[in-house]
């Protein structure tokens, strides 16, 4: 269950350290910061990967997922206070499978099962 966990915590790192970043990269390379509203998609170019601002269990919050078939694949929730990945069980429903705090070193894995 450890290394379960710990896989788990290292895949969210990886999939949240690449965009904090390139975030980081940009503002220092001269790019500009893009304010997004509700309902803004942002798409990465080169990539099949998209994101939408969005309201959370009443939090603002970006929701970022593959663009394409879903089932199968994982998506990232960020909110101001908490990270989530969800993984796509069909075209429109989803998982939550990770759970993460922000300032807490708190997690929680969701198990198959439940």
């Amino acid at each position: 269950m450890k290394r379960r966990l710990l896989l788990s915590c290292v895949g969210a790192v990886a999939l949240l350290t690449p965009p904090a970043a390139a975030l980081a990269v940009q503002q220092r390379g001269g790019s500009e910061v893009v304010t997004i509203r509700l309902g803004d998609i942002v798409k990465v170019s080169g990539a099949r990967v998209g994101c939408v601002a969005r309201v959370e269990a009443g939090s603002r919050a970006v929701d970022c997922r593959r663009i394409g078939a879903l089932r199968g694949t994982y998506g990232t929730i960020l909110t101001g206070t908490k990270a989530l990945v969800v993984r796509f069980t069909s075209s429109d429903t989803g998982r939550v499978v990770f759970v993460a705090h922000h300032g807490s070193t708190r997690t929680r894995t969701c198990k198959a099962g439940r």
